[in-house]
């Protein structure tokens, strides 16, 4: 790709394309340009405005970046071509985007001297890829980006980058090396004296990192240091997103009634503003925690509520509801009711974790009507999707409780040796993780 840089020009670029259309210099020129300036531009002995390049691509039929990238100082293309990667992210092409994004790299790299401009890209295409839930790309493009501003002693993009990449970390199931992101990024926002959304964001992320690993405490903690720096930005949806995931926190602390009360103000705040996509996740929060009240019917029409405006969405996941409601009508002894949003759920599931707990679900489905034959079946199903998908320590776990419903004392004894060789190189890889970050 990167031969092309030093092999062409914006006028080559412009020229090849009014041959290909057979167009004449006075055709493109039209009434804004003349035909000499056509052919000074093409020739590159002017150069021209972004105005006028993004005009040439309008008459030439040509996508912006086509020309764009060619631009002789890309620093002054580049919000064009910015733009042009939101549209492509708003229309859900990522891969675009991505294929763009590299492009801009590889011509930043050719002309030199755009360090700052590489670090941007960097950045929004870690945006990109944790779109297309390829977080390891994502962190590593985040990690370089991340040295540029270390050595240029940008405090602010810093801690921006940390954060992503905590957040990253978080979604790859590494809790403890995306604490430590997290801790530094917060951390450095302390020693600068720095509040702004971003830092707001790293305590979000904090919290929800302490609560995947079941500390809600310290989590509630973060949460509470969210919502203040919130309050001083006068962010009203911020503060309710914020409202949430306290609601949640303070029930798994079963602080239910306080809980129920946040989540339905957020609920509320989100009907009033029409954020249709807000208020699914606030109406499934809201149903959660009317299931721990064991409010169930209440429960359930939130979650159908959610359920109807996602199935709207195509762009957004009716999976986790569906499985919701499976796992509410099973609870209440609605085993085929369960059983028919199972099967939407399994319909709808994009990963192989959720495969698996949907196999599972299935699976205490044959146990409540005494199934045993369907319940192994399905046990085995959800255990081989993880044993294939590289989630070993999850299938050891479900081997584990398939063995002692079955009274199979060999599967307990080698799926709990399993366990045993995972956990210790889980410990083994935790210890070497301290002294890898931030990673």
């Amino acid at each position: 790709m990167n031969q092309t840089y030093l092999n062409a020009t914006l006028g080559d670029v412009l020229r090849e394309r009014r041959v290909t259309l057979g167009m004449s210099m006075r055709d493109v020129a039209g009434t804004a340009l003349s035909p000499t300036a056509i052919n000074n531009i093409e020739k590159g002995k002017i150069k021209p405005t972004i105005e006028t390049v993004l005009y040439l691509c309008h008459v030439l039929q040509l996508q912006p970046e086509q020309a764009l990238l060619f631009y002789p100082d890309l620093s002054k293309s580049a919000p064009a071509l910015f733009e042009r990667v939101d549209e492509l992210l708003t229309d859900k092409q990522l891969d675009d985007a991505v294929l763009l994004l590299y492009d801009m790299y590889w011509a930043t790299i050719e002309q030199g001297h755009c360090e700052e401009l590489t670090a941007e890209i960097q950045c929004k295409l870690a945006e990109t890829f944790s779109q297309l839930r390829r977080f390891e790309q994502a962190r590593s493009v985040m990690l370089e980006a991340y040295k540029y501003y270390l050595t240029d002693k940008n405090v602010e993009k810093q801690i921006y980058t940390l954060r992503e990449i905590g957040s990253y970390l978080l979604r790859l199931r590494q809790n403890l090396r995306s604490i430590a992101n997290l801790l530094e990024a917060i951390d450095l926002a302390h020693r600068y004296q720095i509040e702004n959304e971003s830092v707001a964001l790293a305590y979000t992320t904090l919290a929800e990192a302490y609560s995947s690993q079941g500390q809600y405490a310290e989590a509630l903690s973060c949460n509470r240091e969210a919502e203040v720096l919130y309050k001083r930005l006068q962010d009203a949806d911020s503060i309710a997103r914020n409202a949430l995931q306290q609601g949640k926190l303070l029930a798994h602390l079963n602080e239910t009634q306080a809980a129920y009360q946040l989540a339905r103000g957020a609920y509320d705040h989100f009907e009033r503003t029409q954020h249709d996509t807000e208020r699914s996740h606030a109406a499934v929060v809201v149903g959660d925690i009317l299931c721990r009240l064991e409010e169930y019917d209440h429960a359930k029409s939130y979650y159908l509520q959610a359920l109807h405006i996602r199935s709207e969405a195509a762009a957004l996941q009716t999976f986790p509801i569906e499985y919701r409601i499976a796992s509410l009508e099973l609870k209440i002894g609605h085993n085929q009711d369960a059983r028919t949003y199972a099967q939407a759920a399994l319909a709808s599931a994009q990963c192989p974790t959720e495969q698996s707990g949907v196999y599972h679900l299935l699976a205490q489905c044959d146990l409540q009507i005494d199934d045993l034959e369907g319940y192994i079946k399905h046990m085995e199903q959800a255990c081989t999707i993880l044993r294939t998908s590289g989630f070993e320590y999850d299938a050891a776990l479900l081997r584990c409780e398939l063995a002692d419903e079955i009274n199979d004392f060999t599967m307990m004894r080698d799926a709990t040796q399993i366990l045993r060789r995972l956990h210790a190189s889980s410990h083994s890889n935790r210890c070497d993780s301290f002294t890898n970050h931030p990673s």
